[in-house]
């Protein structure tokens, strides 16, 4: 199926059609939207105990060098029981170039933990997935 979003029109996958451990969505506009498998919603309903952990993409210095200054958010969905990675949604450039980090996550079942033992380069955007998991109290 395929639905509107953002002025976009995306094709959706049917449940019963696509790997749920991994469905990436991405949507290119002035700025890219990805997500990875589980939105806060769908955690919600599925009344699977989670966190949110978010953090604005200025946190990683290249974004900011490389956006001029532009707007953008990093937010992880984690299960509270295991604090495995259930979902990451990320705004801003280049996020269809960097989600690839949070699908491997998702995918190898990693926990918030493992996600923080990962070498990410520096100084890159896709810096800011572990500085988002550092951000979960």
């Amino acid at each position: 199926t395929s639905k509107m979003f953002a002025g976009v029109r995306m094709r959706f996958v049917p449940e019963g059609e696509r790997n749920t451990n991994g469905t990436l969505t991405k949507a290119m506009l002035n700025g890219d939207i990805t997500w990875n498998l589980l939105t806060e919603e769908q955690a919600a309903a599925s009344g699977k105990e989670y966190s949110v952990v978010k953090l604005p993409m200025a946190y990683a210095g290249r974004f900011v060098a490389e956006n001029e200054g532009g707007e953008g958010i990093c937010k992880i969905i984690v299960g509270k029981k295991y604090h495995e990675v259930l979902g990451v949604h990320m705004l801003g450039n280049p996020c269809s170039e960097i989600i690839h980090s949070a699908c491997i996550a998702i995918e190898s079942e990693m926990t918030l933990e493992q996600l923080k033992e990962v070498v990410f380069p520096h100084p890159t955007v896709s810096e800011i997935i572990k500085e988002t998991a550092f951000a979960l109290k």
